[in-house]
């Protein structure tokens, strides 16, 4: 019991503070009526297992696909790479079915090996990844992580075939489907980071399973370009143009100018010395609504 309630107790904060993180568009010199224009803060890292801030989550989002995702208008769980899923009885067990004919943007099939490499990379003992403890509620997922056990195929996630990944919980948990939307959980390409263990987010090697991929990642800007073959709707634009940039001033005199489609946060100051209308108060939200919308297809 006291297992379950510290971990209820860090996954609602941690649901608290991404719920509203669903990634913003931003600006840059990147041209052409497909592109849009974003700016974060520099993001320390682009990988899943490590990231630890929403400006890294907002990229990652486009470049990752998880089991399962969140309806961008209800919050309800909705298939993503798992078409369906199917729980036991006593709802300690929960088999994922994944869409047939996946594959990474190399046109590496996508498998429910990768499932099981990114939840045990995860929790691996050695390299303790960030937010790890979200996959605690799977079985001996604790105590691997802690190195109380060190047999892998004692953690509570077994494939059972290429397209079916199946879970066994540390006690009824119906709401472990969220669990599987957040970062931490989400299937990472084996082949790409057992060969380049160091740098297999650089554009050189990644491959990704969400709507882009990343041609470019420099300290001053990020370009995402569309994923191949991503299974599900192409967004509108082709082409995201991230500037990176701390200064929220260059971001807000960018965004009046026309030359940045939207940016969070947007201060109270700037609004005020701007004696911003009520419309464009609007248009700012509208914007945001408009991106998330369609980055969540």
């Amino acid at each position: 019991m006291k297992k379950y309630l510290k971990f209820m107790a860090g996954f609602v904060l941690f649901s608290l503070l991404f719920t509203c993180l669903a990634p913003q568009p931003v600006l840059g010199q990147v041209s052409g009526e497909s592109v849009l224009h974003m700016t974060i803060t520099p993001p320390n890292t682009l990988d899943p297992g490590y990231t630890s801030n929403f400006y890294e989550w907002q990229v990652i989002n486009e470049l990752f696909a998880g089991l399962v995702r969140d309806d961008p208008e209800t919050g309800v769980t909705i298939p993503d790479l798992a078409e369906s899923w199917t729980w036991n009885l006593e709802k300690t067990e929960v088999t994922f079915n994944l869409r047939d004919g996946l594959l990474w943007s190399d046109g590496e099939p996508l498998t429910a090996d990768d499932v099981r490499f990114a939840i045990l990379r995860a929790l691996d003992p050695a390299d303790p990844k960030n937010m790890c403890y979200l996959l605690y509620p799977i079985l001996n997922a604790e105590e691997y992580n802690q190195g109380i056990i060190t047999d892998p195929d004692e953690v509570g996630v077994f494939v059972d075939s290429p397209t079916q990944v199946r879970f066994q919980l540390e006690y009824s948990m119906v709401f472990f489907d969220k669990v599987l939307t957040q970062a931490i959980a989400r299937p990472l390409p084996e082949h790409i980071i057992t060969a380049h263990p160091d740098d297999w987010t650089s554009p050189e090697f990644i491959a990704t399973s969400a709507p882009f991929t990343i041609t470019r990642w420099t300290g001053q800007d990020i370009i995402l370009n569309l994923n191949p073959n991503y299974y599900g709707v192409i967004p509108d634009f082709e082409v995201i143009h991230i500037l990176i940039t701390y200064d929220s001033q260059v971001n807000w005199n960018a965004y009046l100018l026309g030359n940045l489609d939207t940016f969070n946060p947007v201060s109270y100051t700037h609004l005020r010395a701007h004696e911003t209308p009520e419309h464009l108060v609007c248009r700012l939200l509208l914007e945001k609504k408009k991106h998330n919308n369609k980055t969540n297809l």
